[in-house]
């Protein structure tokens, strides 16, 4: 998953008209979509934060205390005019994914480092000897890659790398 700073205008359009219509309000929310063919369809409206790690990334990437801005706002607080935006950075989420059910017999453990001005933060999602089956699911996630960094591709090559040198066990 790759952070994407701004949408072409009509594709924004085209989500907040749809957000409009099924009436959603403000609340910490987070609305999955999909372009195809220039036109934007909703996938789903979960009224919560965005999960997975996303929103401790955007918190990093943005430069904000995103969650305080959330419980002020609950707390009836206005946003500031200016939340002072980070926009100068790309990041990326990555997921390495269980292939098959069994136990986690190896894994990597959590890791921080910076390669080539990347922020890389790896945290495990599964323990050691954990079973599982095949979900279909972000239940079938070993671990959580946040990258955060000067360009795409600078980003996207450093979590590539860093996935290549990893390695998870999985017994039947």
């Amino acid at each position: 998953m790759a952070f994407v700073p701004a949408h072409p205008e009509p594709v924004v359009a085209q989500v907040l008209d749809a957000l409009d219509t099924l009436g959603v309000g403000f609340g910490a929310c987070h609305t999955e979509f999909v372009v195809h063919a220039g036109r934007a369809r909703i996938i789903e409206v979960n009224y919560r934060a965005v999960g997975d790690q996303a929103d401790l990334l955007l918190a990093e990437l943005l430069g904000i205390p995103l969650f305080e801005h959330i419980l002020r706002t609950h707390l009836g607080e206005p946003l500031p005019a200016d939340l002072g935006i980070r926009a100068d950075r790309a990041a990326r989420l990555a997921y390495p994914l269980a292939d098959r059910p069994g136990t986690l017999t190896a894994a990597p453990g959590p890791a921080d480092l910076t390669v080539d001005g990347v922020r890389l933060t790896y945290r495990p999602a599964r323990a050691l000897g954990e079973r599982h089956e095949l979900y279909g699911t972000n239940r079938d996630f070993l671990g959580i890659i946040r990258a955060i960094g000067p360009g795409q591709e600078t980003v996207d090559r450093a979590v590539d790398a860093f996935t290549a040198r990893l390695s998870w066990e999985i017994t039947p």
